[in-house]
């Protein structure tokens, strides 16, 4: 395994219906020993909601990596990664916003 920590102390609001929570933000890319062509991106977001703990772990392979260095040498600069994949997850975390009250 191959383990990048890309930012690990981030804090990350999540919007829900009655207003923001602010999570604990830890993102990782990984690149797993069967599949070294694939890697994969792993947001883990760790709040606290209604007197309990809600974490959140969202998975995705890390195709702006894979397509970034199909077209040139170079991934694009670190912080133009985090604010894509931020937006990534805002998106993907969207339809939740319906049971997160």
């Amino acid at each position: 395994m191959n383990l990048t920590f890309y930012q690990t102390h981030g804090t990350f609001v999540i919007n829900t219906l009655s207003g923001p929570l602010t999570a604990r933000w830890i993102l990782t890319r990984d690149t797993r020993p069967k599949r070294p062509h694939l890697p994969i991106i792993v947001h883990t977001l760790v709040t606290g909601y209604q007197g309990m703990v809600l974490m959140v772990v969202l998975i995705y392979r890390d195709q702006i990596t894979e397509l970034a260095r199909a077209n040139g040498p170079q991934p694009p600069p670190l912080d133009t990664l985090l604010d894509i994949h931020k937006a990534l997850a805002r998106e993907m975390l969207e339809p939740a916003r319906t049971f997160l009250r």
